[in-house]
């Protein structure tokens, strides 16, 4: 049964919200928690799955059960996590759209993030094979003021009132 001490500790650690798996080494587990008696316990105390790969136990599930597991069975704090799992205190869908803005082929061109608007473009299967077969990465590509250059080769250029898919279109 869980202890009211082991309460306080679940709940000053905040999980981040999604699914995630981690790798604990084996000789972390206390020898009273070994055994497929013990991990079905777990499994179901926390919502989470545990596995014994190789050399390690494969912890997965959601997040907050993971993070409910190593603080209230392993006397993990906050410091741990974050040293050794950041992600499991991050929010899954913040670190993915906090990172870009979402990017609509009906904008204008002039309008956009650089970045942005290159990572949109080379989601395009269409866009990425102009680029492979031009011969260039994602990392040879950039703007010149209104030009998309891809290496030192301007491969279109854009007005004011072009939008992204304009632009790509030019592209060829």
């Amino acid at each position: 049964m869980i202890t009211i001490r082991e309460l306080r500790e679940a709940k000053k650690v905040k999980a981040g919200k999604g699914n995630m798996h981690i790798d604990i080494d084996p000789s972390v587990i206390p020898d009273k928690f070994v055994g497929p008696k013990w991990m079905g316990q777990m499994e179901k105390k926390h919502g989470m799955m545990i596995r014994y790969r190789k050399d390690s136990y494969v912890i997965s599930g959601q997040k907050k059960g993971i993070v409910s597991f190593v603080t209230t069975e392993l006397d993990w704090n906050e410091r741990d996590i974050k040293d050794m799992w950041p992600e499991l205190l991050e929010s899954s869908m913040k670190s993915r759209v906090g990172a870009s803005k979402r990017v609509h082929h009906s904008e204008l061109v002039k309008d956009m993030n650089q970045i942005d608007l290159l990572d949109y473009m080379m989601k395009n299967s269409k866009f990425a094979k102009a680029v492979a077969k031009a011969g260039f990465s994602r990392k040879d590509i950039y703007f010149d003021d209104n030009e998309l250059v891809f290496g030192d080769k301007t491969v279109a250029s854009f007005k004011n009132n072009d939008k992204v898919s304009d632009m790509m279109a030019k592209v060829k």
